[in-house]
């Protein structure tokens, strides 16, 4: 940001300085000279632009590394694998198989926890 602004400054400068001087300013008409002045606005704005986005990168990178380092901290704290073998598909699909095959299990014990109660309940209304 300060090149940017460094360059403005000493931009303006000189152009007022060029166009104090008699055939030191423009060539032309001073249509055209208007033309090249915003033609390079336009490319020290999209410079200034790209300068931004690379810091703004930069910063999201070095957040991120320090994230990481936090969470394989806790990682190696509580003995939890990487986040990369969560990653792969065939652990992914492993993983899947047996979460259904939980999920199954447990719809079963609840069947069967259901008809123990209901089993329950009518032999303590017969008796």
């Amino acid at each position: 940001m300060a090149a940017f602004i460094a360059k403005q400054v000493v931009g303006d400068k000189l152009n007022s300085v060029k166009g104090a001087i008699p055939g030191g300013g423009d060539d032309g008409d001073g249509d055209g000279g208007d033309t090249s002045k915003e033609e390079q606005e336009a490319r020290e704005a999209e410079e200034y632009r790209r300068e931004i986005e690379e810091k703004r990168k930069e910063k999201h990178r070095k957040m991120e590394e320090e994230r990481e380092v936090m969470r394989q901290g806790i990682r190696d704290k509580y003995n939890i694998k990487g986040a990369h073998a969560h990653n792969t598909s065939s652990h992914s699909a492993n993983n899947m198989s047996q979460a259904t095959a939980n999920v199954h299990q447990a719809a079963a014990s609840v069947s069967g926890a259901t008809s123990r109660v209901k089993e329950t309940k009518q032999s303590c209304v017969i008796t």
